[in-house]
């Protein structure tokens, strides 16, 4: 496997997540063929709504994701809950 993309909807919105790419096969197109394959199974759908949760230090994702058309939000809060500072 070289490279793998994990989609989840609600019905109304598709996610994209846990994109990734082996680092041999980086820089060739496959990321942004990932990101086409899973929107066209999400229009499929009938889910014209599409989302990454991005981390703002991974500025290599943002400038991807930039790329093919999509906006940064200021307006979304990442929470999450740990049970302990380890996990």
């Amino acid at each position: 496997m070289v490279g793998v993309i994990v989609i989840t909807d609600d019905s109304r919105k598709g996610w994209l997540n846990r994109i990734a790419v082996a680092p041999a096969y980086r820089r060739r197109g496959l990321a942004k063929q990932l990101i086409s394959a899973a929107e066209a199974l999400l229009r499929a759908k009938g889910i014209r709504i599409w989302a990454a949760l991005i981390e703002d230090w991974n500025q290599a994702s943002l400038a991807l994701f930039r790329s093919g058309g999509y906006h940064v939000h200021d307006d979304i809060t990442y929470v999450s809950k740990r049970e302990s500072p380890d996990v």
